[in-house]
């Protein structure tokens, strides 16, 4: 957007079609850089031309780039610029803040990371969790989204005075993270209003297709050398590589003190088996799964995460090209639950460069007779 653009949304949901560089993900991704404004100061690099994660234009000459939003009701304008983040009229709690941990972000990158491992390879979801699921996800007492705690931990180890040992306040920090990720990975998995499992099964499961058991695995594991096929919570310890001494593996150090060794949520799927009793492990789903099936399983994740019990102002669920990756009957499951589970507690804020999808939720939003709660269209190039 070479020049100021306004989207009034009026309350309503926004259903909006774009050509590739129209500008439609800039609006996806400005949402996502000011609401995230709350959780990490990272501005500068929004703001930077030569940065990769920019929201601007590395061919622009104008310096002046900003984001801002008002709220109906409020005069405030809350903004986000090179300079950082800024309150036209400073707030004792801003309420981007509270609406940071509410709101959710999916596109068509977070389910691509969720199953893009390789035929040999584990599935490892914690890069999907601290980028797209934590940085939006508050600790239970409200205090900090769980993301500000990993980060804190693996900026530096904190130790006491000028010993070796570890300050007791650094391994609360790192207790404190694997509890509130534990408790997320427990919601995904069997304490959620509706499980990742019990959404797969119920909505997105083809007909004759087995049923699935959908689980995440975060666990105290202290091999040495972590097991591709296993868990790991966020620990201190050395890093060990395995060596060849005499005809024996053994264990050696790489390392000549404690490091912040990665988590690691590994995914586990079952499937029932011929005497619909039984569930049999899925080694590597990405080995025996088309991508439908795949799009499926990480839907019903982050879908088992959204609150569907309180609505809340403000709240909105971005949605920005995910289903390009499906077909029409796929994507016509993915349509209906959203608009069955979703659209009651969240607004809808929809981008696509797939004019086929536009017409598709455009037809179920007349079908549905709500055209008064949507407001549709399109941006272009050189519009």
């Amino acid at each position: 957007f070479p020049q100021e653009f306004e989207l009034n949304l009026d309350g309503k949901n926004l259903l909006m079609y774009g050509e590739n560089g129209s500008g439609k993900s800039s609006i996806y991704y400005a949402l996502h850089a000011l609401l995230q404004s709350q959780c990490k100061d990272k501005c500068s690099i929004y703001f930077s031309t030569t940065h990769p994660e920019s929201i601007v234009n590395k061919y622009t000459n104008k310096p002046d780039a900003k984001v801002e939003i008002k709220f109906e009701g409020s005069d405030v304008v809350y903004s986000i610029s090179q300079t950082g983040y800024n309150e036209s009229v400073p707030q004792v709690t801003s309420p981007l803040r509270d609406l940071n941990g509410k709101c959710v972000f999916i596109n068509h990158k977070f389910l691509f990371n969720v199953f893009s491992f390789r035929n040999s390879q584990y599935i490892d979801l914690f890069p999907v969790f601290i980028k797209d699921i934590l940085p939006f996800t508050l600790t239970r007492d409200q205090s900090k989204y769980i993301s500000e705690l990993y980060d804190e931990a693996v900026a530096k180890i904190k130790r006491k005075g000028r010993g070796n040992r570890i300050d007791d306040t650094y391994i609360d920090l790192i207790n404190k993270f694997n509890e509130e990720t534990k408790h997320i990975i427990g919601l995904i998995n069997q304490n959620a209003v509706s499980t990742a499992t019990d959404i797969f099964n119920k909505n997105f499961r083809n007909i004759g297709d087995r049923k699935l058991k959908i689980s995440l695995e975060y666990n105290d594991n202290r091999d040495d050398i972590p097991q591709p096929n296993k868990s790991y919570w966020l620990r201190l310890g050395y890093r060990y590589h395995p060596v060849e001494i005499a005809g024996r593996i053994e264990n050696t150090k790489l390392s000549t003190g404690v490091e912040v060794l990665q988590p690691v949520i590994t995914l586990q799927v079952e499937e029932l088996q011929d005497d619909y009793v039984t569930y049999k492990l899925v080694p590597k789903p990405q080995t025996q799964f088309n991508e439908a099936k795949l799009t499926a399983i990480a839907l019903s994740i982050r879908f088992a995460l959204l609150n569907t019990v309180d609505p809340a102002d403000g709240r909105f669920l971005a949605l920005d090209d995910m289903l390009i990756s499906l077909d029409m009957s796929n994507r016509m499951k993915v349509i209906d639950y959203i608009f069955k589970e979703v659209l009651p507690k969240y607004k809808l804020y929809i981008f696509t460069h797939d004019r086929l999808l536009f017409t598709s939720f455009k037809k179920r939003i007349n079908a549905d007779k709500l055209q008064e709660d949507w407001l549709c269209g399109g941006v272009y190039m050189h519009d």
